[in-house]
């Protein structure tokens, strides 16, 4: 399943961030969900820098628990772990 790209710009003074991503999954079940990431990242005045790698969702109920592996392979991987809740 593919989920729409999510694209945002935090502005920190002197500086800009903007962030893209995009999530290309596949889920064997309800309850799991693993695939693909990509993450574009700049921040003002330098170049654009595209993170790729892994994910993991599971759900439970209302919950989602998500981790992301960045840059797999590398000497500096980025790990992200998030949680979200449907009200």
């Amino acid at each position: 399943m593919a989920r729409p790209s999510t694209c945002s710009t935090r502005t920190v003074r002197p500086t800009a961030i903007s962030t893209c991503g995009r999530e290309l999954t596949y889920a064997p079940s309800d309850w799991f969900q693993f695939g693909l990431v990509g993450q574009r990242t700049r921040a003002y005045q330098t170049e654009v820098e595209t993170q790729r790698g892994l994910l993991a969702r599971f759900t439970y109920k209302k919950a989602d628990l998500t981790a992301h592996v960045f840059n797999p392979g590398t000497n500096y991987p980025l790990y992200v772990v998030s949680v979200a809740v449907s009200f």
